[in-house]
């Protein structure tokens, strides 16, 4: 193999690996998107998880407090 064949292989092997590190680099950016996309929904949920089971608490609260009431006018016997 000759010192030209030999730069030429070289060439092109870096370019193959170019290519895969630009492909890695590409898929990596996309990744490190969906995470963070994935990150802030979660985050989303859990505020939204706590705020429906502090709403789920007052409302267990407003029927207890109902129901009291609802004894307290019932005739005794």
């Amino acid at each position: 193999m000759s010192q030209h064949d030999a730069i030429t292989q070289a060439e092109a092997s870096l370019a193959v690996l170019q290519q895969k590190l630009e492909r890695l680099l590409d898929q990596y950016h996309h990744l490190a998107q969906a995470h963070s996309d994935l990150r802030a929904r979660h985050d989303a949920l859990v505020h939204e998880r706590a705020h429906l089971i502090s709403n789920n608490e007052q409302a267990k609260h407003r029927v207890e407090a109902m129901l009291t009431r609802l004894k307290d006018l019932e005739p005794r016997a």
